[in-house]
């Protein structure tokens, strides 16, 4: 299982056909998930996550098979100022099932963060653009040729996609940006839903877990009032002794509810911070991708250096570029510079220009 997820977490990079707030959702967040994952997995299955406090007449094999056995089929926390429940059915409601599935649950996690990269990365084929492979293939040429050089580059692919007539985006040209806001939307909805799933899942009070948590913490409030991530706590379990049954009640050390606090508490609030700035960047490209306006002060500034007016930018953005192309164009300038998007796009307004001026000499 480990060896596994190293694989995943070696496989894990960007292509650079997205922009920084898709890289923190599937490549950052990835890396923290995966790297929680492999810490927890070798303390629960490697190390000791479980001591238990067992009675004397046990021997030392009776303790190990106390231990395994609260551990597997879980334990129940009580105040130790409270009484034990009497009933076998209150002390299974009370009983902490999250535990032993936490690095099983941050593996499935970082497997969600990935979903929406992979809508992209599966649906932007169909474009017929391999856009990872040219993105990557651009960011190493800008790292050792000049700008121009850069643009020339990328220009055959870039118009492969918004001339080309046999291409799948010809009829409309917004298939890309489609897909790419379809990711955004995913990512939201993504780190949102696991922001809930966290409340859902440890089962706690509070309807913004981390900071009740965090509240705790700063006025002294600890685990053994609150009952979060309990470091004690209680299991019940039957022994066949000389052909009789015997019900024993152990007390039990959760050593690795030290880390699980610590790991939820960090990614509580990490997954706030990235649905912040996701929501943030699914506004931003609406608008980037939508807004008219938006489109025509963007290009102004890529074609600053060439003679243009609105009219001949307008034409230069419905008849060649539309979303998509748009798309294109702050792909590269997000992953390559302005200064190579600024180059594609003054090569490529030449024929728009020609165009818009050749109704006016007839």
């Amino acid at each position: 299982m480990l060896a596994n997820i190293n694989g995943y977490i070696a496989n894990v990079k960007s292509t650079h056909d997205d922009d920084s707030i898709d890289r923190l959702n599937y490549v950052y967040t990835i890396y923290l998930l995966l790297g929680f994952a492999i810490t927890l997995f070798a303390k629960n299955y490697v190390g000791e996550p479980i001591q238990c406090w067992t009675p004397a007449q046990w021997t030392g094999i009776w303790e190990k098979f106390s231990e395994s056995y609260c551990f597997v089929e879980n334990t129940y926390f009580v105040p130790m100022n409270a009484s034990l429940p009497s009933s076998p059915i209150v002390r299974q409601n009370k009983e902490m099932i999250y535990y032993q599935w936490v690095p099983f649950a941050l593996s499935a996690m970082a497997l969600f963060f990935y979903f929406p990269r992979g809508v992209w990365k599966i649906l932007s084929i169909n474009s017929g653009l391999t856009l990872g492979e040219i993105m990557s293939a651009a960011r190493k040429d800008a790292k050792k040729k000049k700008a121009q050089e850069t643009s020339d580059a990328l220009r055959p692919a870039f118009e492969h996609c918004v001339y080309d007539p046999t291409s799948a985006t010809a009829d409309h040209r917004t298939y890309l940006s489609n897909v790419y806001l379809t990711m955004k939307i995913l990512e939201v909805v993504n780190v949102l839903a696991q922001l809930l799933l966290i409340n859902l899942w440890l089962g706690t009070e509070y309807t913004f877990w981390g900071f009740g948590i965090l509240r705790d913490m700063l006025s002294g409030r600890q685990w053994q009032h609150s009952g979060h991530f309990p470091r004690v706590a209680y299991c019940d379990l039957s022994v066949r002794e000389m052909g009789n049954i015997n019900n024993w009640t152990v007390q039990c050390v959760l050593m690795v509810n030290m880390f699980n606090e610590k790991i939820f508490i960090f990614l509580w609030f990490w997954f706030l911070v990235v649905a912040v700035f996701s929501v943030y960047s699914l506004i931003k490209w609406i608008y980037r991708l939508l807004n008219d306006n938006n489109h025509q002060s963007y290009l102004e500034d890529l074609l600053a250096d060439m003679p243009s007016t609105s009219q001949d930018r307008e034409i230069f953005y419905r008849k060649h570029l539309n979303r998509d192309g748009i798309l294109l164009l702050r792909l590269v300038d997000e992953n390559c510079g302005r200064i190579v998007a600024s180059d594609i796009a003054q090569k490529m307004f030449k024929p728009s220009t020609t165009e818009a001026a050749s109704p006016t000499s007839e």
